[in-house]
């Protein structure tokens, strides 16, 4: 061991960390760090795979070094900042004593450093709760500037977080939801959660990056990423998806939040969809053409799925781009792939513009979103039913100005303002019972429509005023929105109110779980104290009363040692006597020691009891809760006053009753023979004299012991009306009752 180590070591402030290659201090230390480490470790050997070579690694707020020390025993290149020197000097002995490691240290404020940073000079970087207190220092914006910097100039790095609810100085100034500090970066997943010698609460550990996606064991650089599944769509999922597009991949990274009520329904859609979509994917529909499932998984707070790239562009994209189609080979493609999905009793729930992929090379049209492929014979949106919005679909490609002012994706379900071939068509499917309708059906109908009878001769009054409703409301939205039809303003007004009632909801879930969580740690630190007090005051009490009992031994043991000088001059029963006064003197030091034994045990515990109620008063929990303290306890002190009074008053009352009989003989020979007629007589005098006079009684008998007064009232120390001891044990009145035979 070497010695300028421990010396080190004991100049630590804290020895916060596992002390790396030194067992001997894994008992000291305040927070175990293997359990992080598999963790940290299987990144760095992921990141380090797909780059071909050992990294160059950033080890923020590294304490003593135990993270950048073993990423170093594998290969990396590290360098370890903290602002502590006391922590780098320690880094630094443990560094020479593995001069193989290419680990260097240096003393610095995190917030400097990042700014410093050039790109691509470190590959990835860690900082392990450190951040809130650059967050309460200086402030939740400046953080969330330095993590997004520290993205960019990496290729990832993992972040453990403290939370608001954790019950110390800092945590107002962090925000509810600790993904705030990272939301800013394109890629962020959490790892695990992990337990702080702080409280318990656990924190969450993210792997960050605004380059890479980094899913189980796929990792790979990303060229685009957005929140929203398309250009068009608002916030439909309540911000819980992110969509990633790399050279060969797309990705789909879907978060499942629990323990929040107002994203339930959000959370159960997600795990859902996703599940949808690899089912389909591993065992798609005849005749329709699917990507490869690249990665896929569902954990307990996330999910994903990640597949090869169909070539093509959006329809709604191609389409927006004023570009021509041909109507019918795109009605007759999707129709096709309806149809070989309904004969094996599967639907797609949100046919949409944005869920058609059109490859303009092949001419060739694929439907996608496979996540809304399911069993269940609905649309995910009004009107909920998947031949309806089959017709809404058609309205849509046919006239694309007809109905965009509209507040829904679109109100116009009726065919008959359609092109006449196309009107003919979807009339003839209109006026089909409802339990007949499929898409195989409307194909059919579809390859016939050339020869299908006009509309017009067929319409009915019904078939009329559906018409005039439909544009009736399209006509009322439209001037809702305003003579421009800026439907675009409202949408984005829409979402942007959604979005807001969201972080509301959230906000409140989080401060109702904030508030029951501080009134559980006040409570438990209340009751501490309270412990923590009796122990106290029960000891104190305890140490008096064996502090009186060794008073009174030793005067025994000393009055035993004259009665032996007394009896040692008479020979008839000085042996007998002798050997008396040996066995009786060998017990009481016996007892004597027995006592004392046990006063150094209270008094040790006494001390560590002080020692855990000072560390209470210390605490910031102890401050935390200073004015519930003071409201318990001025109910606590008057409860105990009132008790006190009561008390003071029944004892006053008694004794001046004892003195008013005492007074009279006659009176006092009365109530005795009263007393005594009734049975109470030594239950009252004993009460008299062992709770109404106890003091004056036993002052009595330790003056006289002082004074070494030798009648046989204060040597026996009784209590002449009992017979009995006092202030002695059991086996110390056993004791004393035997000298007072012998002296006899």
């Amino acid at each position: 061991m070497n010695t300028s180590l421990d010396e080190l070591i004991a100049k630590l402030p804290e020895k916060y960390q596992t002390i790396f290659g030194h067992p001997k201090w894994d008992d000291e230390v305040s927070r175990d760090c293997n359990a992080r480490l598999p963790f940290i470790e299987k990144y760095y050997e992921n990141l380090s795979s797909c780059l071909g070579r050992p990294l160059r690694v950033l080890d923020l707020g590294c304490a003593q070094g135990f993270f950048s020390l073993n990423l170093a025993s594998k290969g990396a290149e590290v360098h370890g900042l903290d602002f502590l020197a006391e922590n780098i000097d320690v880094c630094r002995a443990l560094a020479d004593e593995n001069p193989a490691f290419k680990a260097e240290f240096s003393v610095g404020k995190i917030e400097e450093f990042i700014e410093e940073i050039k790109p691509g000079q470190y590959d990835m970087a860690i900082g392990l709760s450190v951040f809130h207190h650059l967050v309460h220092a200086l402030g939740l914006e400046k953080v969330k500037a330095l993590l997004e910097r520290l993205a960019n100039v990496t290729e990832a790095f993992i972040v453990e977080l403290a939370l608001q609810e954790e019950p110390l100085y800092w945590g107002p100034s962090l925000p509810e939801d600790p993904t705030e500090l990272i939301q800013q970066c394109a890629f962020y997943k959490l790892i695990a959660r992990f337990d702080t010698h702080l409280s318990n609460i656990s924190r969450p550990m993210y792997i960050v990056s605004n380059k890479r996606l980094i899913l189980g064991e796929f990792n790979q650089p990303f060229e685009s990423w957005r929140s929203r599944p398309h250009a068009a769509a608002g916030f439909p999922h309540q911000n819980t998806r992110r969509y990633y597009f790399g050279e060969n991949y797309i990705a789909k990274l879907y978060q499942l939040p629990q323990g929040r009520v107002h994203l339930q329904n959000q959370t159960v859609r997600n795990r859902k969809e996703l599940q949808n979509a690899h089912d389909f994917l591993t065992k798609p529909a005849v005749g329709i053409a699917v990507p490869q499932v690249l990665s896929f998984c569902i954990d307990e707070e996330d999910g994903w799925l990640v597949t090869s790239i169909l070539p093509g562009m959006l329809l709604n994209d191609f389409l927006a781009s004023k570009n021509k189609i041909n109507v019918d080979e795109l009605i007759a493609s999707i129709l096709k792939q309806l149809t070989a999905l309904e004969k094996q009793k599967l639907y797609h729930d949100d046919l949409r513009t944005w869920n058609i992929l059109y490859d303009q090379e092949t001419n060739k049209y694929h439907l996608i979103d496979y996540g809304s492929i399911s069993h269940d014979k609905k649309d995910c949106d009004w009107p909920f039913n998947v031949f309806q919005a089959f017709f809404i679909f058609i309205n849509d490609i046919l006239l694309p100005q007809y109905n965009k002012d509209a507040f829904w994706w679109s109100s116009g379900i009726n065919p008959f303002s359609l092109p006449k071939e196309y009107a003919n068509w979807l009339c003839a499917v209109w006026q089909q019972p409802v339990s007949k309708l499929s898409f195989e059906l409307i194909s059919s109908f579809f390859n016939d429509k050339a020869q299908l009878p006009d509309f017009e001769a067929r319409i009915t009054s019904l078939d009329l005023w559906v018409r005039a409703q439909e544009n009736a409301i399209l006509e009322s939205q439209s001037r809702i929105l305003g003579s421009n039809g800026d439907i675009k303003y409202i949408h984005d007004l829409l979402n942007e109110i959604q979005l807001n009632i969201h972080n509301l909801s959230e906000r409140n879930d989080k401060l109702h779980d904030l508030h029951d969580k501080q009134n559980e740690v006040i409570d438990s630190i209340v009751n501490r104290v309270d412990r923590l007090t009796a122990d106290s005051e029960r000891i104190n009490k305890l140490n008096d009363i064996y502090d009186k009992q060794n008073e009174v031994i030793d005067s025994i043991v000393n009055r035993v040692d004259r009665l032996t000088a007394d009896h040692e001059s008479s020979s008839n029963n000085s042996t007998k006597i002798n050997e008396q006064m040996n066995g009786h003197i060998k017990e009481v030091i016996e007892e004597l020691n027995l006592r004392r034994t046990e006063i150094e045990n209270m008094q040790r515990l006494y001390a560590l009891s002080q020692e855990n109620l000072h560390n209470v008063y210390n605490s910031n929990s102890w401050k935390i809760t200073a004015p519930l303290r003071k409201a318990k306890s001025f109910s606590s002190r008057a409860k105990s006053f009132l008790m006190r009074k009561s008390k003071g008053a029944i004892k006053k009352c008694l004794l001046k009753g004892a003195a008013w009989v005492k007074k009279d003989n006659k009176r006092k020979t009365l109530i005795i023979k009263v007393l005594k007629a009734t049975g109470l007589f030594e239950r009252s005098r004993s009460f008299y004299l062992t709770r109404l006079n106890t003091s004056v009684i036993n002052e009595q008998i330790i003056n006289e012991m002082n004074h070494g007064q030798h009648n046989n009232t204060s040597f026996s120390i009784h209590n002449d009306a009992y017979n009995e001891p006092i202030l002695l044990s059991p086996h110390g009145k056993k004791i004393l009752m035997m000298l007072k035979k012998d002296v006899k």
